[in-house]
C-alpha cells in the first residue's frame, strides 16, 4: 500500500509498453494522477485495442525528478547526500580561493615536478 507498484513488464516482458502505462495510471496513488472518468479509460483501452496510439501525458524534467524520487527514496536522499556535499565544496572554493589549477599547482611545485609550464609524472 505505501510502495509504488511493480511495473507489469517486471513480471511479464511480453507486455506492451501502452498497456503498462494504462495499467499504472489506473493504479496510481494520487487521485488526480488517475483516470478522471471511466470514458477516458475505455478511450485508451480502445485505442491500445485497435493498435492506435494512446494519449500520454509527457512529464516535464521536474516532474519526472518528482517521480523517480517517490519511487526510490533510498536513491534520492543518496543524490541529495551527494549534491550538499559538491554545493558545499564549491562554496568552500569560492570562500578560499582554491580553484582545482592552483591546488595541483602548488602540489606539483613542492615535489619538483612542475617543469617546463607543463606537468610531468612524480618519479616518486
Amino acid at each position: 500500500m505505501h510502495r509504488e507498484p511493480v511495473a507489469p513488464h517486471l513480471l511479464r516482458a511480453d507486455i506492451p509498453s501502452d498497456l503498462e502505462y494504462i495499467c499504472l495510471k489506473c493504479l496510481e496513488k494520487a487521485p488526480g494522477e488517475r483516470y478522471a472518468t471511466m470514458s477516458d479509460l475505455a478511450g485508451d483501452l480502445d485505442c491500445f485495442l485497435e493498435g492506435k496510439t494512446i494519449a500520454r501525458r509527457v512529464l516535464s524534467a521536474p516532474q519526472r525528478l518528482v517521480y523517480e524520487c517517490r519511487r526510490n527514496p533510498a536513491t534520492a536522499a543518496r543524490l541529495t547526500c551527494l549534491g550538499l556535499f559538491f554545493t558545499i565544496e564549491q562554496v568552500w572554493r569560492l570562500v578560499f580561493g582554491i580553484t582545482t589549477r592552483n591546488f595541483y599547482l602548488v602540489a606539483s611545485v613542492s615535489d619538483g615536478s612542475y617543469t617546463k609550464g607543463r606537468f610531468v609524472e612524480s618519479a616518486r
